[in-house]
Formats: structure tokens, C-alpha cells, sequence
């Protein structure tokens, strides 16, 4: 039996296109045989697909449904329309998935559908559908924000801050090591103050006097977006000034994806002395064995960081001694560019994180030779 009601044919298509010109969502007909050949597009659905005509549209999609949807959701999305469809009376069926814009951005769209059966087109189906990534994306980044602070609170950090939005610059105090109206007091300064002044005191009275005026540039905003633009998580290193006398303090920065496209930023804050301590001590240790090393580093495989403590003055794109930097990224950097192709697998395996802590765990030191390109 026919179903009553609009039945979209040559006659009625007039009336379909003077409705879609006039809605301010996003509305497609499509045939139900796959691949789903579209019948009817409103220029709203092609904005939300980032193309000015349906000439691009068409190309994008290649002018079926099926074409819209992202290739990982395909499957799932047809499957559950034709389920939804089978079980309703009114033939309505609501789906959410990714599309691609014309730009190649990933976009979240809600899809509404009704089913319906035409004299001239077989089956069809009559789809409103919307942008809803911020809807879509906003939990995402609720939790992954949630995840980002409670990783760092469970780093047995001494104290930690939040940057909550780097345009306005307001920030908090989660923890801190100090006692209750100490904390209370900084939180409450924290929440009052621009991190760019919070920082500046910070510094002036809580870092050891040859180590301010680097803190005062390496903890400021523009040096922390200037680091976030190559990797998410960073670190630097101090000597904190304290009545007991002074010792040494690393922060860990960390970038935030926060709701709304904004960005924050964790700074955890702990003490190291003893790090430094083994640090030192294994410093001398190499320095007693190997007086001839050309390069020595040290590396902190947890965080990714590491340090040069002694550079080859006659290598040019060597790392100056003193300043850290992304173990992993600037060793592979090294091996692609001057390890020999029959070593190169072997360097690039040695260096991963993974496979020094194997290493390390059952011996003392941890070797590879390796054969470097000439010039």
C-alpha cells in the first residue's frame, strides 16, 4: 500500500526546493537502494559540508549518502538506520555520525530521517541534519581535561597549578605543599590575579637568585605557547629558595584542550633533589669512565625530557650543554639523518623508551654501534 500524504514527484519537487531554500538546517532527499543516490540537496547541507555549490558537493560526496558519511562510520550508520526503520511505524530513524568537509576538517552531524515510499523514485528518504560538533566534541574535552588534572595530581607533585584559559590568563591552585592558610592564600591570590603577575611574584620570592631571570623568561606564557606548538608536555628546572636552604625543583608543564576551543595549561611543580643528586653522581661516574665521549646526555624516559651535560664544541647542530630537549624527537631526528640505512632500523628500535627500560633492567649499560653517514 502507498502511503498517504507528500509524495515527492516531478509536480511536488518545486515545493520541496521552495521548502529547503527557506529552512536554516540542513535538508537532502536520497534514494533507499544503496549507494543511496541523492535526489535533492538545500544549500545549507552544502554549507555544513564547507562547499559553495552543488557542483562540489557532488564531487565531495559523489552524490550519495553513502558518500557523505566518514568511511569508519559507514557501516554502523546504515546498519542502524535500516534497524530503526524495520521497527518503527513512522518510519523515523535518528543517527549521529563524522562527515568531511570540503576543507578535509572532521565534522559531528545529527541526522534525522523518515522513510517513505514515491510513485517516481521508489523508496526515499527525507533527512534534516545539523552541525553538532562542539555539542559532541564538549564531553570529550570535559573529560579529557579531568583526565589531564587528575594525571597530575596523582604525580606526587609538591603543588600544582591550572591556567585555565591562556587568552585571559586566570588560574588556580589544586595542591600544594605548604600548609592550609599558606595554600589558602596563594589559591586565593591565584584566583584574582593574571598568571603573568601570579608568575613574576612567584619568581621573585620563591626562586633562588642565579636562576631568576631565566625562570622569569622560561615561565612565562609566550615561552609556553612558543613550546606547545612542537609538543604538549614540557619541563623545566630550578632551585627553589627555602628557609632549610635551597633545592632544587623541576615543573612540569602540560597542555589542555579546553571547552570551547580554548587552551589551558597544568604546571606541576615538584621537588627533585635527590634526582639531582643520582643525576650528579652519574655524571661523574661517566665523566671518570669515559673522558671521551663527545656527546652525553641524560634522559628522563617518563616525561621524555632530556638534557645535554657535555657537547661537541666541533659539531655544529650539536645540543649546547645545559638546555633540554625531546629525547625521542630529536634522537630519531638524529638517527634519519646521519645513521646509515643498515643501521637505521636497529638505532630507531634501540632508542624507544620501551625497549632502554628492558634493556636497563637486566644490565647496567645499554649499547649499539652504529655506522654514520659520511659528509
Amino acid at each position: 500500500m502507498k502511503e498517504k500524504g507528500f509524495q515527492l514527484n516531478d509536480k511536488s519537487f518545486a515545493f520541496l526546493e521552495e521548502l529547503g531554500a527557506n529552512m536554516p538546517g540542513g535538508l537532502f532527499v536520497y534514494q533507499a537502494e544503496e549507494p543511496g543516490r541523492l535526489i535533492y540537496v538545500n544549500k545549507a547541507c552544502m554549507r555544513i559540508f564547507g562547499c559553495d555549490n552543488l557542483e562540489d558537493f557532488k564531487r565531495l560526496t559523489g552524490n550519495t549518502f553513502e558518500g557523505m558519511i566518514y568511511p569508519e562510520d559507514r557501516v554502523s550508520v546504515l546498519g542502524s538506520i535500516k534497524n530503526q526503520i524495520a521497527g518503527s511505524e513512522d518510519k523515523i530513524d535518528y543517527v549521529e555520525y563524522r562527515i568531511i568537509r570540503q576543507d578535509g576538517e572532521v565534522r559531528w552531524v545529527d541526522d534525522y530521517g523518515h522513510f517513505s515510499v514515491t510513485e517516481d523514485y521508489g523508496g526515499v528518504y527525507y533527512v534534516f541534519i545539523s552541525d553538532i560538533t562542539e555539542k559532541k566534541m564538549q564531553p570529550d574535552e570535559d573529560l579529557n581535561l579531568r583526565k589531564a588534572v587528575i594525571q597530575t595530581l596523582t604525580n606526587s607533585y609538591n603543588t600544582v597549578w591550572l591556567i585555565n584559559d591562556v587568552e585571559t590568563e586566570s588560574c588556580s591552585l589544586y595542591h600544594s605543599d605548604m600548609d592550609a592558610a599558606h595554600s589558602e592564600a596563594i589559591r586565593n591570590a591565584l584566583s584574582h590575579s593574571r598568571y603573568t603577575e601570579t608568575k613574576t611574584q612567584y619568581v621573585d620570592t620563591m626562586v633562588a637568585e642565579q636562576d631568576k631571570e631565566r625562570m622569569q623568561e622560561q615561565i612565562s606564557l609566550p615561552y609556553i605557547l612558543k613550546q606547545f606548538e612542537t609538543r604538549d608536555r614540557f619541563s623545566v628546572e630550578f632551585v627553589r629558595a627555602l628557609e632549610t636552604g635551597p633545592r632544587h625543583y623541576r615543573i612540569d608543564f602540560g597542555k589542555l584542550y579546553m571547552p570551547g576551543g580554548k587552551t589551558g595549561v597544568t604546571m606541576g611543580f615538584i621537588d627533585i633533589e635527590e634526582e639531582v643528586r643520582q643525576r650528579q653522581e652519574l655524571d661523574n661516574m661517566i665523566t671518570a669512565m669515559a673522558s671521551d665521549y663527545r656527546n652525553v646526555y641524560h634522559v628522563v624516559l617518563d616525561t621524555d625530557d632530556a638534557v645535554c651535560y657535555r657537547a661537541d664544541s666541533s659539531d655544529p647542530e650539536q645540543i649546547p650543554e645545559g638546555q633540554h630537549f625531546s629525547f625521542l624527537e630529536k634522537f630519531t631526528e638524529y638517527g634519519r639523518r646521519h645513521v646509515t640505512d643498515e643501521y637505521l632500523d636497529g638505532f630507531l628500535a634501540f632508542i624507544q623508551p620501551d625497549h632502554i627500560r628492558v634493556a636497563l633492567s637486566e644490565k647496567k649499560y645499554h649499547c649499539l654501534p652504529v655506522s654514520r653517514k659520511k659528509g
